[in-house]
């Protein structure tokens, strides 16, 4: 039996820090040389080894059509 594919509008709204809370925290562009401070990224590097690299994405273009999920972890692709 196929699954039935359906194509779903979604409205963008502005994300805030407030309206984001459910999902945990957004981190927003800031000048270079700002001191620390509670907007900064709240790491929790606690539960393994972390791993920082840069991917080679060879004719990807802008758009994507799936997203891979952690369940345990966070993953930022920027």
């Amino acid at each position: 039996m196929s699954k039935v594919k359906t194509i779903q509008k979604l409205h963008a709204q502005w994300v805030t820090s407030e309206n984001f809370q459910p999902y945990g925290q957004v981190i927003f562009a800031s000048e270079d040389g700002k001191p620390y401070d509670q907007d900064d990224a709240q790491l929790n590097l606690e539960n393994g080894i972390s791993r920082f690299y840069i991917m080679r994405l060879h004719h990807n273009g802008r758009k994507f059509d799936k997203i891979t999920r952690h369940v345990q972890c966070t993953q930022c692709l920027g």
